[in-house]
């Protein structure tokens, strides 16, 4: 039997689902900018509109099983915009996933379709596609990330993965049950309306805390970013790297050191090769920014020399990784206004805590493999075979 009364459950389970769309469309609007934000809104809004249609199951219309089949593909709709949301916050954009969900939402309407006249095939197969979507929003919610943000978006995965243990558990009950009238009246849909509608409110409730908390370092970035290159300063990397430490030395997770020294302007278009003005500076923080993105940490220390902080290097092949990529990233020609550079660049590593437990220790690590790469008189030939040392020794 039921534990409560239905359509008093189901009402309070569309006011919630009402306010945490209004809610998150608010901050959307307030971030319109911030990825992620606008798919989450609009998975709100479908999923509130999703499970207003089960107030609908209580009164006779002249088609249910339509009203069953457009509440499923609605809520279908609203999982994968969450799982594409979580993604984009998370800072994995891509311009293909959402094409591949309009592909796969008709494939899911049309086994919804087939299975309407088994209303306990159609719940087990609707509840373990949502289950999934939402374990997949989990997964992606706990990629490594910013040490002010991993707490928030680390209860925010305790919360969507909460919403698939209820689902996932409601399928599998629905499995063993052979007649639909006993699955209507099972107590298992009262509690996982309750269960789902305090996991929503704690995920919503999260999702304002991860976006208060990255617009007000937004805003600490901008006051401290310099006016040419818009990258912090050599004073908020002191800032950055106590906090990384004092973050090891609590969690043991490494970090690496990378100092980067632009070593020659060469000749392109017309522009001097002994030119370094701002223009060229301007791109070249704006090139190491989008490597950096918002998992790591990237600044200026003055004239032609620049730190990144890798905060999570797990290994020495993660660190040759990152590496690599960094440096095929820099010799890809600056765009500039009027012309476009070729820059050649002198990486140094420095992995914690390997080589130092504090920022001199580590520092003068990087510095002293900058300038090995940089002086190197083979350094054409030489190059991936001193990088490979140089981190081998790491």
């Amino acid at each position: 039997m039921p534990l409560f009364d239905r359509p008093t459950l189901y009402l309070l389970v569309v006011m919630l689902a009402a306010m945490s769309a209004v809610l998150l469309v608010t901050v959307w609007r307030i971030n319109p900018k911030m990825p992620g934000l606008a798919w989450w809104a609009g998975a709100a809004s479908l999923g509130g509109l999703g499970l207003g249609l089960l107030t609908l199951s209580r009164y006779e219309i002249p088609a249910p099983s339509l009203t069953t089949l457009l509440r499923g593909s609605l809520l279908f709709a609203a999982s994968l915009m969450l799982l594409e949301g979580a993604l984009c916050f998370m800072l994995r954009s891509s311009q293909q996933r959402w094409r591949i969900g309009l592909l796969v939402l008709p494939v899911f309407m049309a086994l919804s379709w087939l299975t309407l006249d088994e209303p306990i095939t159609l719940q087990v197969f609707q509840d373990s596609t949502y289950a999934l979507l939402l374990l997949g929003c989990a997964i992606a919610m706990l990629r490594p990330g910013r040490p002010d943000e991993r707490l928030v978006n680390t209860i925010s995965a305790f919360f969507m993965l909460g919403m698939a243990a209820v689902l996932a558990m409601r399928a599998g009950i629905s499995a063993q049950i052979k007649l639909p009238s006993t699955l209507a009246l099972h107590p298992i849909h009262d509690l996982v309306c309750l269960a789902l509608m305090l996991f929503l409110m704690g995920w919503t409730y999260c999702v304002h805390m991860g976006c208060y908390l990255r617009s007000q370092r937004a805003a600490r970035d901008l006051q401290r970013e310099e006016s040419i290159t818009t990258l912090p300063g050599p004073h908020y990397l002191e800032e950055v790297l106590r906090q990384e430490i004092a973050r090891s030395q609590r969690t043991g997770l490494r970090f690496s050191y990378l100092l980067i020294d632009i070593d020659e302007l060469r000749r392109a278009n017309g522009l001097r090769a002994s030119s370094m003005d701002t223009d060229v500076l301007r791109a070249f923080g704006m090139r190491l920014r989008q490597f950096a993105r918002d998992a790591d940490f990237a600044c200026h220390l003055g004239e032609d020399k620049f730190v990144i902080l890798l905060h999570h290097t797990p290994s020495q092949d993660h660190l040759r990784g990152a590496i690599s990529r960094l440096r095929q990233n820099l010799l890809t020609p600056l765009q500039l206004k009027q012309a476009s550079a070729q820059l050649e660049v002198n990486i140094g590593m420095a992995m914690w805590p390997v080589d130092g437990l504090d920022q001199s220790a580590l520092a003068s690590i990087a510095m002293q493999r900058m300038q090995a790469e940089k002086f190197s008189m083979f350094k054409p030939s030489l190059e991936s075979r001193s990088e490979r040392e140089s981190v081998a020794s790491v």
